[in-house]
Formats: C-alpha cells, sequence, structure tokens
C-alpha cells in the first residue's frame, strides 16, 4: 500500500535531470526491466535513454536517433523487453510509422500506420500495440482519425486491424463543435490518446470532437463498440473558475458551461467495472478558432440549447470519472486557481491568470493505478507548471496533493507526459518537461508526517485538511 492507515499520500520532488542541451521532453515510459525511462523529444525524431537504478541521480545515457523514419517522433511506449515508438511523415498527412525496438535501442521492425500517428501504447500484457492516428489536417488536405492495432507475437506484430471514427456519410461542412463523435464525418475525427484496461477495455480520446471511442480487446479481432459524446459539462459542476483575464486568478462559480475535449485518458478496472479517467484540457480544431474562439468575446454565438445565454468554452479545466456507457460519475475541478494564491507569487499568479480565458491551466496528461484497494489518479496542469494528486473513492474524486514543478528557464515548467512506476518498494511519477527541458522524479510518500517533517510547507497541509 502506498499509504499508512489514516494518511493521505503526498507528491515530494525527489530528483530532477536537466538536458544539457536544453530541448524538451514530451512522452515518457518506464521499461522496468532495465530501470530505464524513455522519453521523445521536442527538437528532431529522437529518443532519450535515462538510466534510473539510482532514483536519487538520473542518468542520461544516449539519444537514440529515428530521423529516417520520418520528422518527429510522437510518442513512445514500453513493455517487457520492447519499446514502441510512432513517427510523424513529411508530410504529417501521409501515413506515419510505428518503430518497434529492444531495450538496448536497436530497432527489431518498423510498420505503417494512419494519418499523423500521434500516440502508441501496450496493452497491459504487451499482447497488443495500440496506435491513435490522429489525422490533423494540414495544407489543405484533412485525412481520416482512426485508430490501429497491432497483434504481437514473439515481439513481431503478425495481425493489424484498423478503424476509422465517426460516420462516412456525415459532410464535413455539417459538423460543429458540438456534433456528437458518432455522427461526425471521418476527416474531422481527431483520436488523441488511447488507454487500455487489464480487462481489455481500450478507450481512446478524440479531444476536438469532444468524445471517447470503445474498443473491446478481449479477442481478435478487437470490435469497436461505442462512441461516445461526453456532452456538456454544466456550470454548476465546473466549480470554482477564472475566466477573465484581468490580472488577477478571481476563482468564483462557473458562469458559463465546457466541452470537457479531453487530452490523457486512462482506464481503471475498479470494484464497480472500468472507470475511465480523463485530463479534460480542451482543444478546438484550427478550423473551428483556435484559442481564440475560447474567449467569451468570440463565444457570444455558441449557446447551449437548453441555457440560452450561456457562453460555451472549450475544455473543463479538471479531470473526470466516467462510465462506460458515458455518463458522468464526478470530476474535480482544477485546484490550480484556489492554491495558486497560497505560493505567495505575484508574478506566478499574474502569468496564470493570462490563460483565465483561454483553456486556464490546461490538465493534459493523466495517469491512474490502483494500489491494493486504492484508485489514485494524477494529472498535469500544463499552463500551471504543476501536478496534482487525487483519489477515485465513493465515486467521488478527492485532492490529496499538487506540487509546482521547478523551473530550468526562468519559465513555468510545462508539463506534458506522466509515467507511474515502482523501483525498489517506492512508487515515483516521471514528469516531462516540455518547455524547459528537464524530466522530474515526484516520490508519492505513504506517510504524510514524515513528507512533512522533511518538507514541511503548510500550503499542503491546509490542502490535505480541507480535502479529507
Amino acid at each position: 500500500m502506498l499509504a499508512a492507515a489514516g494518511f493521505e499520500p503526498l507528491l515530494k520532488e525527489h530528483a530532477r535531470l536537466v538536458a544539457p542541451d536544453g530541448a524538451g521532453f514530451e512522452i515518457v515510459a518506464y521499461a522496468s526491466t532495465t530501470n530505464e525511462l524513455w522519453a521523445t523529444r521536442s527538437d528532431r525524431p529522437r529518443l532519450a535513454r535515462i538510466d534510473l537504478s539510482d532514483p536519487d541521480a538520473p542518468i542520461l545515457l544516449e539519444d537514440v536517433s529515428l530521423e529516417r523514419f520520418g520528422i518527429e517522433v510522437t510518442s513512445v511506449a514500453t513493455s517487457s523487453d520492447l519499446v514502441a515508438a510512432t513517427v510523424l511523415a513529411s508530410p504529417t498527412t501521409d501515413t506515419g510509422t510505428l518503430i518497434i525496438m529492444n531495450l538496448d535501442g536497436s530497432v527489431r521492425s518498423w510498420h505503417s500506420t494512419g494519418s499523423h500517428p500521434d500516440m502508441v501504447t501496450f496493452s497491459p500484457n504487451g499482447a497488443l500495440v495500440f496506435v491513435a492516428n490522429e489525422g490533423e489536417p494540414a495544407d489543405g488536405v484533412d485525412p481520416p482519425g482512426s485508430i490501429t492495432v497491432y497483434q504481437l507475437a514473439g515481439g513481431h506484430p503478425i495481425n493489424t486491424w484498423s478503424s476509422t471514427l465517426g460516420d462516412p456519410d456525415t459532410a464535413a461542412d455539417d459538423v460543429t463543435w458540438t456534433t456528437p463523435l458518432a455522427e461526425t464525418a471521418p476527416s474531422m475525427v481527431e483520436p488523441e490518446y488511447i488507454a487500455v484496461s487489464p480487462g481489455g477495455l481500450a478507450a481512446v480520446a478524440a479531444q476536438e470532437n469532444n468524445g471517447i471511442a470503445l474498443v473491446d480487446t478481449t479477442s481478435w479481432p478487437p470490435r469497436l463498440t461505442a462512441e461516445l459524446d461526453l456532452g456538456v459539462i454544466g456550470p454548476k459542476l465546473l466549480g470554482l473558475v477564472d475566466t477573465r483575464d484581468d490580472g488577477q486568478l478571481r476563482p468564483q462559480p462557473a458562469t458559463v458551461a465546457a466541452l470537457p475535449q479531453p487530452d490523457a485518458i486512462a482506464v481503471v478496472d475498479t470494484a464497480e467495472g472500468p472507470v475511465i479517467f480523463t485530463a479534460d484540457e480542451g482543444d478546438p480544431r484550427d478550423d473551428w478558432g483556435r484559442d481564440g474562439a475560447a474567449k467569451l468575446d468570440g463565444l457570444k454565438r455558441a449557446k447551449l440549447q437548453t441555457q440560452s445565454g450561456i457562453p460555451l468554452i472549450f475544455g473543463a479545466r479538471g479531470i473526470s470519472a466516467w462510465r462506460p456507457d458515458g455518463s458522468l460519475i464526478t470530476r474535480a475541478a482544477s485546484p490550480i486557481t484556489t492554491w495558486a494564491p497560497s505560493q505567495h507569487n505575484a508574478d506566478y499568479e499574474t502569468i496564470l491568470d493570462k490563460r483565465s480565458d483561454r483553456r486556464g491551466e490546461e490538465p493534459e496528461g493523466l495517469v491512474a493505478w490502483r494500489d491494493g484497494e486504492r484508485t489514485l489518479v494524477a494529472a498535469g496542469f500544463e499552463r500551471a507548471g504543476a501536478i496534482g494528486l487525487f483519489e477515485y473513492r465513493d465515486q467521488k474524486l478527492h485532492t490529496l496533493d499538487i506540487v509546482r514543478i521547478g523551473e530550468t528557464k526562468n519559465a513555468i515548467a510545462s508539463p506534458e507526459g506522466i509515467a507511474v512506476f515502482e523501483h525498489s518498494g517506492r512508487t515515483f511519477l516521471a514528469v516531462a518537461d516540455e518547455a524547459g527541458g528537464s524530466i522530474t522524479l515526484l516520490e508519492v510518500h505513504d506517510d504524510r508526517r514524515k513528507a512533512l517533517k522533511s518538507d514541511p510547507d503548510q500550503s499542503r497541509e491546509t490542502l490535505s485538511q480541507q480535502n479529507r
């Protein structure tokens, strides 16, 4: 168990690796066989190998170049003795490439994906590899979004299954912000992220389309079983938010509604069945107005059908828990705007407030895991440079802790990917900083008194008391 009876876990920065060349890290994956971390880089098509055999002193071992396969490595995943990575082609609307490697970085094989592969993951048993092909438009070309599943034997794909999402009979021009995923033209669908539960349920986040697709992977071939519309989260469920860039953080009861539009997604098999967790970042398609459309003044024409006059914004600025039928179980509003003033940093608050009218603190990365009877969730708030730890208990999400990632370039860190792993009986989060070029290891402490003694942060103590 992570937590002794009666104590809440805490996150505490344990170690940090800063890239010597300053280039950012984006997606991370932990290889338990070698105690290494693999991370995508933001400047050119390569993967970093990082030695974590001593978690007090992570060491950057080497960069593995994948330049011969394309122009950008978008994602990386590990399983047993394998590493998988996805690489964009040039142009990015062409089919991309899935790379299967050994743990020493040598390439075993490579395989075609759909257009613009954006994320790769293994099934928990390592038998399948999943790729979300975002099909992002570029230069007037808008390919369909799709998912591809590879069945492995001996570390080599032996079968492939693919499926587009949406409705091929729908015209792209008929699709709007609120068109349900199942009724959206495939060229307008943009799969972003995939998570797979040990029970075989794969959940695919189509962020711009405000939907989740479900795939049954318990037998071959897989089956696309549902395309869920996440709908609109109304003001009462949004909680306290700040939607105005006026120089101060002023969280107030929401006067807006939101499309969740999740980025990262996780699926956990709980006693009540599979629960899907999402980081509700928000992200409109470019031709729907980009960030500017999320400003309240730009949304006067976007009204809720049932509540006239309430503006609709992109991203619900928190994390949510969903049932596989698409119904919302519970959500946790972002704790950042109420926590930030406790940091007593006026510059930090001012910077955060500049995002108030444009998706706020942007919850992006997310991981969830079972620890005994507990279900824990960690989420990265990209624009706030912070990580939040939550517990899903009694069909509610409880905020346990928040920590701010250290800065490396005199700017707020930008947490992108998160990986959870165990090392020598301890649990860590590895957080990739896209802006500052760092990897931060946060330890999930199991004794609140011990953690507070070593790091007596009164704001975290207050937060724990508020959320008991």
